[in-house]
């Protein structure tokens, strides 16, 4: 499928633009959302990569990445009337061009939370009339860039923005609609369908297509079968009502609907969900746990996310396992407390975690699982959501004062890594 291995970085247009108002660009959900964001923040300016996209292509380069995670803003390029914003197609071709020129492959993710505010005040993920809407954005999407993008998310985390954003209110748009969210999962689950259908018409390269998953997985408590199948099965099917498999398997792999506990969704729905895809996204960042849990030491982020990087070892093998598609690593990263000292970064517990999780990756990778790339998450410290800018993910650091930028040690040793390959 890929002659070469993905090494690269992922960002989000949300997470690092900017320019919030600029170029025709309309507000989206978390451009309002301040008083849910620590500190009264928001996404207004991050860090500013509207206007410093070559400046951070440069840094990229030197880093020796092959491959770069980006996100389309649909409220950038659709404008409120629904008439295509071409101010806002030119940036991300002139982000796309300059990445092509750098021999850095553009991977673009279609929605990546950022839902344009008026969309919403139509109803947005709550309404069918959200289903034509993101099929026309795929189309001009793939009419637009599918001449040099040939690798293609149509969603990310689905479970994260349905079930943060409409079940558990903790994300924009911060509503709880208990009772109606397989309703709302199945309009997000049908536009995916149109928006696949959309990017396969319409790129004039033969365009390879997959999801990026939040992957919510269990590491078994020992290596016995048993232990292994049981570990898998948790990871897909429980606990809870919002499991992984509820969200991945009518979109990926057309499974039998008896996993399906609730009968939230038909064997009759399957026909407007599912469409073949060519590879599994996979964002890993750390493992589940329950009373048999042990982890392999005692760490966490400075989000307090527990780090375990054999899970990484496991994600690959059971994705692999379920939906036998190729498995791209779209994400993988740690917040650390990151301060420079004299324009150096040493984010020494970041380098720990990206070499001990690629080590994992290259275990299953060598046994036999087709892993297709690692992607870091992310190239840039960035907007984190409803953490503002406190969570520090980025190789990059970034002083949000002046926009000043310096490579941590992470980014040097990264190099290192993807030059032995």
């Amino acid at each position: 499928m890929n002659s070469r291995f993905f090494w690269g970085l992922a960002t989000s247009s949300c997470q690092i633009e900017g320019a919030f108002k600029e170029d025709g660009k309309v507000l989206s959900i978390w451009d309002v959302a301040n008083e849910y964001i620590k500190n009264n923040e928001s996404p207004h300016v991050a860090c500013d990569f509207f206007h410093k996209y070559k400046e951070d292509i440069k840094l990229f380069k030197q880093l020796g990445i092959n491959s770069f995670r980006l996100s389309i803003s649909w409220c950038r390029v659709i404008k409120e009337n629904g008439e295509v914003n071409q101010k806002g197609l030119n940036f991300y071709n002139s982000v796309i061009n300059e990445l092509i020129q750098n021999n850095i492959e553009p991977l673009v993710t279609l929605y990546h939370w950022d839902l344009p505010l008026w969309i919403h005040n139509l109803g947005g993920w709550e309404s069918e009339e959200i289903i034509p809407l993101f099929r026309k954005y795929a189309e001009i999407c793939a009419k637009e860039f599918g001449d040099r993008v040939t690798y293609w998310y149509v969603f990310n985390e689905p479970q994260q923005f349905l079930s943060n954003g409409y079940f558990e209110g903790g994300s924009a748009p911060f509503l709880k609609k208990t009772a109606e969210i397989a309703r709302i999962s199945l309009i997000c689950m049908k536009a995916h369908k149109q928006a696949v259908e959309a990017i396969r018409k319409f790129s004039k390269n033969k365009a390879k297509i997959g999801i990026a998953l939040a992957t919510a997985i269990f590491i078994p408590k020992s290596d016995s079968l048993e232990d292994i199948e049981k570990a898998k099965q948790k990871t897909f099917v429980g606990p809870g009502k919002l499991y992984n498999a509820w969200y991945s398997d009518p979109l990926i792999g057309n499974l039998p609907i008896s996993l399906n506990k609730d009968q939230q969704i038909k064997e009759s729905d399957l026909k407007d969900i599912y469409s073949p895809l060519d590879f599994v996204g996979i964002n890993y960042y750390g493992p589940s746990w329950d009373e048999e849990y042990k982890p392999l030491r005692e760490r966490r982020s400075s989000m307090g996310w527990n780090i375990d990087e054999r899970g990484m070892y496991w994600v690959c093998k059971y994705y692999f396992q379920r939906y036998n598609l190729p498995i791209l690593i779209s994400e993988n990263g740690t917040a650390e407390n990151d301060i420079p000292i004299e324009d150096k970064v040493h984010d020494i517990n970041r380098i720990d975690f990206v070499k001990n999780h690629i080590q994992y990756m290259m275990k299953a990778k060598n046994e036999g699982v087709d892993v297709i790339g690692y992607l870091y998450w992310s190239a840039l410290d960035n907007f984190e959501w409803c953490e503002g800018y406190y969570p520090r993910f980025g190789m990059i650091y970034v002083d949000y004062k002046n926009q000043k930028r310096i490579l941590k040690d992470s980014a040097l040793e990264f190099k290192k890594i993807i030059e032995r390959n």
